[in-house]
């Protein structure tokens, strides 16, 4: 069973730093997306925290209702409905009423769809899903669902993640493709939607060049004089750039990408800190404690022993989240 689905068994932490950024790596450089089941039952209001991450998520319930808020746009979800997520865009929801709340998400990474080729899919379709503004519906009711049945594609997608069978991995790819085209029904169907909805997010080109130069240069001691370069900007004005879609500026942003990924490392091997540290592009084991601390509250030896005895981990920020 996969990790992600685990976390929401031992009720360990997905943290989250101070401006919402979630630190989990979901899925595996290898296959970069996930699947999550969460059950709130009766209890508090917040029914998923305040949060944003760099995947693209599709969320549906399976039970209950809640108020969604999206950006700046806010409206009810209710069983039988889905979610579409764009990424880095803040998200979260409170509950309306007593009642259980059930729902599914998948979370997929823009490199795990995209092609090599910057052909007509890739332009018309992956990267208006992925980094466009109001491309599709953000909310689909179970009345508009009747037609095309994205609900049961997602099913699909889930009950292969989970069944792990021969090929699920190809399985799983190919929905997604059928995923995108059916929203991409919707989305014709259903233009009065869209229009006005570019508010989800702060994406723009250079933000999906900054965020690949990130990802795939994180173990090497970058520069902000580098990263400026990679997208054509003054230093300056990456650092307010970064600061007004990112919430932090360049170089806090690399190193909570960073720390996301030694997070993974720390949760799926036995390496040492001193390697995981050096792998992961700090320049010493104390300037990574250092950082780590900063978001989680404790060291990361710390972090892993508490890992390995399956304790609860809590960190003392009110602002960190708990996946349910």
């Amino acid at each position: 069973m996969k990790r992600s689905f685990e976390h929401n068994a031992t009720g360990l932490p997905y943290p989250i730093t101070l401006n919402g950024h979630e630190l989990v790596v979901h899925g595996s450089p290898e296959f970069r997306m996930s699947a999550h089941h969460t059950l709130k039952p009766f209890g508090s209001s917040q029914v998923l925290y305040r949060h944003w991450h760099e995947e693209l998520e599709i969320l549906f319930f399976t039970r209950g209702q809640a108020r969604f808020h999206l950006g700046r746009e806010e409206f009810i979800v209710k069983e039988r409905e889905t979610v579409i997520i764009q990424p880095n865009a803040l998200h979260s929801a409170d509950r309306i009423d007593r009642s259980p709340c059930e729902f599914y998400a998948v979370l997929v990474h823009y490199n795990f769809l995209a092609s090599l080729e910057n052909d007509d899919i890739q332009q018309n379709y992956i990267l208006p899903f992925f980094f466009g503004h109001g491309a599709y519906p953000a909310h689909i009711s179970a009345d508009m669902d009747r037609q095309y049945k994205l609900l049961h594609v997602l099913r699909a997608i889930i009950d292969s993640y989970k069944m792990e069978e021969k090929g699920y991995k190809l399985f799983i790819k190919s929905k997604l493709y059928e995923v995108f085209h059916i929203i991409s029904k919707y989305a014709a169907l259903y233009p009065h939607i869209i229009a006005g909805k570019g508010s989800r997010t702060s994406n723009s080109a250079w933000s999906k060049e900054f965020l690949q130069f990130v990802q795939e240069n994180f173990g090497e001691r970058l520069t902000l004089t580098r990263m400026a370069e990679k997208v054509n900007m003054s230093e300056g004005h990456l650092c307010r750039e970064v600061k007004r879609v990112f919430g932090m500026p360049p170089v806090e942003f690399l190193n909570t990408y960073r720390i996301s990924r030694a997070v993974h490392l720390i949760e799926t091997t036995d390496r040492c800190l001193g390697d995981i540290s050096d792998s992961t592009g700090f320049p010493n084991v104390n300037r990574f404690t250092s950082a780590f601390k900063k978001v989680f509250r404790c060291t990361p030896q710390r972090y892993r022993m508490k890992l390995r005895n399956k304790l609860s981990f809590c960190s003392s920020d009110e602002n960190s989240g708990i996946l349910p």
